[in-house]
């Protein structure tokens, strides 16, 4: 009856989130190969690093994206939460990386791909990727009794940090296994 944590698995789940857009209309097939900065307004580009415009969300959804920042940056710019709510976040992702390559685009668990993935889900989902989530998905299945963590960003987490009863991880399954 408690929501137990689902860690890494919810990326199973960010996954399911992003083909309800697709099925929605919130996204295409092709989008899934398009320059992920292409899905953000408002960025400021000249700050960027290069390669950026090679992360697709493919890419990031499979885990090479490539985003490369070390443990003392990514202190040093959390230290400055007001500076990453929203898009922000991808803003100080895209300055602090280390260049995107074919070589850091290599399989890399983890390495802020789910930050990725759930911003562009924000950004093209009416209500934003929360109310999506809670509407498309959680409400429809019936699943009330849950958490969901939250990133810096203030966006739910992609990657880890749900939590869900035994009894509702059998709707995701029963979901999948009924198409």
């Amino acid at each position: 009856d408690l929501p137990t944590g689902q860690a890494s698995a919810t990326k199973a789940l960010t996954s399911l989130i992003v083909g309800i857009a697709i099925q929605k209309g919130h996204l295409t097939l092709n989008d899934l190969h398009k320059p992920l900065v292409s899905f953000f307004d408002g960025l400021d580009s000249s700050k960027f690093i290069s390669g950026v415009e090679k992360i697709t969300l493919h890419k990031a959804m499979t885990m090479r994206g490539g985003i490369k920042i070390d443990q003392e940056t990514i202190k040093e710019i959390e230290n400055q939460p007001d500076n990453l709510k929203g898009k922000k976040h991808i803003q100080a992702i895209f300055e602090n990386s280390k260049a995107i390559s074919e070589t850091s685009q290599a399989y890399a668990y983890g390495n802020l791909n789910d930050v990725l993935v759930m911003q562009v889900i924000d950004a093209v989902v009416p209500g934003g990727a929360e109310q999506f989530i809670k509407t498309e998905l959680l409400d429809k299945l019936g699943i009330k009794n849950y958490q969901w963590r939250k990133s810096i960003s203030g966006l739910p987490t992609g990657g880890y940090g749900a939590k869900f009863t035994s009894r509702d991880m059998l709707k995701w399954g029963s979901l999948l296994l009924n198409d």
